[in-house]
């Protein structure tokens, strides 16, 4: 506690233990902000006998705790710094990442390249290094860089696994004309049965 001589009065100050050293955590600054203010506060309670001393006491601690969020989420946001992407350190994460993936593809036998049963965790790895290499260094993921290297890899590998072609076929003649007058007819068949029903009512009615 510090004093200095006002005015009129003394005016003294209480620092809080832990509260003076420079920079806190947040969690840390909070933990105490609270903790501190729960100790004088139980004492407070101790006197307090009543149900309005009692609300009173709970709206001042709700108040409290969102004053303290508050003010924490807005210093944050104050130091919050922009990311900035070394891609020079990035490239060479990634290579790293790539030459390892090319010594597990050179275990797979090549016809089963294009078969992802074979080496699916291997590949897997692969994606989770180049993920966590680039948010480890402050790179977004995916982001350009990472994507044209994945893109090479590909290219290495799997050149040849592109599937073949479907070509598409007319039917016959014969099927061909079949599937076009039968709904036809259908139709047709449909449209007497309605309206000779129609007419049948109307003469029995």
């Amino acid at each position: 506690m510090t004093c200095s001589l006002g005015e009129k009065d003394v005016i003294c100050t209480t620092v809080l233990p832990g509260l003076e050293r420079q920079p806190m955590q947040k969690a840390t600054l909070h933990a105490a902000l609270t903790r501190h203010t729960l100790f004088y506060v139980y004492f407070v309670m101790m006197s307090c006998f009543s149900l309005r001393c009692l609300l009173f006491l709970w709206n001042f601690l709700h108040f409290f705790n969102t004053f303290v969020t508050t003010g924490l989420s807005a210093i944050d946001k104050a130091n919050l710094k922009p990311r900035v992407c070394n891609e020079t350190a990035l490239l060479i994460e990634i290579e790293k990442c790539g030459d390892r993936f090319q010594r597990d593809m050179m275990q797979v036998d090549p016809h089963n390249w294009c078969n992802l049963t074979h080496f699916i965790r291997d590949y897997n790895v692969f994606s989770y290094c180049t993920e966590w290499s680039a948010e480890d260094i402050g790179c977004y993921w995916p982001n350009p860089l990472v994507e044209n290297y994945i893109i090479r890899v590909h290219k290495l590998f799997f050149s040849n696994c592109t599937v073949e072609p479907i070509l598409w076929v007319d039917p016959p003649d014969n099927m061909l004309a079949l599937l076009i007058l039968t709904p036809v007819l259908l139709t047709l068949v449909m449209t007497i049965l309605v309206a000779w029903y129609s007419r049948r009512g109307d003469i029995l009615a």
